[in-house]
């Protein structure tokens, strides 16, 4: 593209080739336009970047831009996305924030290139030009196998790609720009691991303890100007001492939204009421019932624009409603804690498989693996051969050989017309790409990294991010600080994860702070018992047998013939939480096809080949 054309919208910008005249700008979005028309910015934002002029989000980063080009990115603070049209150089440039709470999404068209802030609106027919522009002719992007597959195995689809078939989305911490017609991909914002071994743990201690408060402050900037604040609270380490913060920055009690379920091993409530009255919130609770995730499973698969197959979207949901009905309009979220300083259960777990290879390799494959592979199935030995089975599996493979596709193999599970369109040789790619940037020394540190890119910023965050959005509530987060992130790199491994005790140093520093009922108890979160409900409970056993075994499931072709069965009876045979996770990851995949217009029984195989050899 020697000459380029621009034009900018509240949702959509589209560059094209050919003579063109000035950028138009349409539509809602927060947007500057300079006199000359050679500098627009289209920008979104859940916080101002700290300036008290009253200009607006898009002024303040043409002024960073104009100033500093795309270093202006780092200095913003808070969930942000921006279009940029820099007419003297040319530049098209769209970026997202440092954990990608605000996505960006794009995708090349005939003649041009094509970036939203929806990814409905890139997989359309169309797409909603206004001022006689033309649509780009790209037609309705098809579905894609292999981001499926990568739904199956991680319950979202992972970054970069989307469930549409050359629809990307922007990773977190970059930036693209488009230029003559060449398209690059760069980031300005990365957590790195440079571990400080020559500070006094006790430091360590009090930088934390101070970083955690400016953080809380700074997601609460604004809340004193009509914004009624409320708290996640889970009974967790991470929520509990969100609200405790809250609480003394505000200097009021705080409201505060808890989750229970009428189920043993699922309810935390008693670990919320320590924490509400150690804290003294207005603590408001509600226990989620099999109807309520009848009820909410539409509206969650509504609320994004690709599957999304966390079940705990469904009480994040509930939680976020009811915080909207007591008037808080701005949630605070403890998401992050753990994958920042050590918290979750599989970084314990997987010391107990290093352990394996401190034996002597002789002994292991010469004596011990020989013996067990030559005794009598039984109990003790089965899960012998299981522990060294995972235990020689190298990282970052082993952390998802749980995960549905690396348990069961890709064979095992899907149609061979649609399996040889999915690519499973690259199903870890990502997560080797994750491991291998990963800027660390320490392993725990690689796996924090690989956690935080996968579970957190393609999952965790996408699933309370997108429940406060629809239930109108807005929401930060402020583990996510990037300074405080970034203090979390220096911390030594050993002080987060320490053989198999976790967060070492995160308790540490506010064992004097948090109940100690809530330093010593397990992690549950907002965890649905999905696999006990969907085996035990008739109104969801019902739903998940009539979806998965209706005509238009089987007509899509997508699992080979009897696997569908296969795995129900599976769930009836132990209700387990791995047959119940992934049989939602199923279930929500079948409801969201449905939706899909026009695609009631399509084929996914056959979306993806007709968009393959579309001109």
């Amino acid at each position: 593209m020697e000459t380029t054309k621009v034009s900018i919208f509240a949702r959509a910008a589209w560059l094209q080739a050919g003579n063109g005249t000035a950028p138009v700008i349409s539509g809602s979005a927060d947007s500057f336009c300079s006199p000359d028309r050679s500098l627009i910015v289209v920008a979104e934002s859940d916080a101002p970047l700290g300036g008290k002029d009253g200009r607006s989000i898009a002024a303040q980063l043409a002024g960073l831009y104009a100033n500093t080009g795309t270093k202006a990115f780092a200095e913003v603070r808070g969930a942000f996305r921006c279009v940029i049209w820099d007419g003297r150089r040319g530049d098209l440039i769209a970026a997202t924030d440092p954990v990608g709470l605000l996505p960006v999404y794009y995708r090349p068209a005939t003649g041009g290139f094509a970036v939203s802030s929806s990814l409905r609106t890139l997989a359309a027919d169309s797409f909603p030009w206004s001022n006689n522009g033309r649509a780009p002719d790209a037609g309705r992007a098809g579905i894609s196998p292999h981001a499926v597959m990568l739904y199956l195995q991680y319950g979202a689809v992972p970054t970069p790609w989307t469930i549409y078939e050359g629809v990307h989305r922007l990773p977190p911490g970059h930036f693209l720009s488009v230029h003559g017609g060449r398209v690059t991909l760069q980031s300005y914002w990365d957590l790195s691991y440079r571990e400080d071994r020559s500070v006094l743990p006790r430091v360590l201690e009090k930088r934390l303890r101070e970083e955690v408060e400016r953080s809380v402050r700074s997601s609460l900037a604004g809340a004193r100007d009509g914004r009624r604040v409320g708290c996640f609270l889970s009974g967790g380490t991470d929520s509990s001492t969100i609200l405790g913060y809250a609480a003394r920055v505000l200097g009021e009690p705080v409201h505060a939204f808890s989750i229970g379920f009428d189920e043993p091993g699922y309810d935390e409530l008693s670990y919320a009421r320590i924490a509400s009255r150690r804290f003294g919130a207005d603590h408001h609770e509600m226990i989620v019932t099999p109807e309520n995730v009848v009820d909410g499973l539409d509206r969650v698969v509504d609320a994004y624009e690709e599957p999304f197959g966390n079940a705990s979207a469904i009480p994040t949901y509930h939680c976020a409603v009811l915080a909207r009905a007591h008037g808080v309009d701005l949630l605070l979220a403890g998401d992050g804690g753990d994958e920042l300083f050590g918290g979750n259960e599989r970084y314990a777990a997987d010391h107990v498989f290093r352990r394996w290879h401190r034996i002597p390799a002789w002994l292991r494959r010469g004596v011990i693996e020989p013996a067990l592979n030559a005794a009598p199935a039984a109990g003790v030995v089965d899960k012998g051969r299981r522990y060294v089975r995972r235990a020689n599996i190298p990282h970052p493979d082993r952390f998802f050989s749980y995960n549905f596709v690396s348990a069961l193999g890709a064979r095992n599970i899907f149609d061979e017309s649609f399996l040889a369109r999915a690519h499973p040789d690259s199903l870890l790619e990502e997560a080797r790409a994750h491991y291998a940037r990963a800027e660390a020394e320490s392993e725990i540190n690689r796996l924090l990294y690989l956690d935080v890119k996968m579970a957190l910023t393609d999952n965790d965050l996408r699933k309370v991010g997108g429940m406060c959005e629809a239930a109108r509530v807005g929401v930060r987060f402020p583990y996510l600080d990037p300074a405080l992130m970034s203090f979390s790199g220096t911390i030594p491994a050993d002080l987060k994860v320490r053989g198999t005790e976790k967060r070492v140093l995160f308790k540490r520093a506010f064992r004097d702070f948090l109940p100690e009922e809530i330093i010593r108890k397990k992690k549950h979160g907002f965890g649905l018992p999905v696999g006990r409900w969907l085996n035990t409970k008739p109104v969801l056993r019902d739903l998940l047998h009539d979806t998965l075994q209706s005509r238009s499931a089987r007509d899509r072709g997508i699992y080979r013939d009897g696997f569908v069965e296969e795995m129900l009876q599976g769930l009836d045979a132990d209700g387990s939480a791995w047959y119940g996770d992934n049989l939602w990851s199923m279930l929500v995949l079948e409801k969201w096809m449905m939706k899909r217009p026009g695609q009631k029984a399509e084929r996914a195989a056959d979306i993806h080949a007709r968009e393959a050899v579309s001109p």
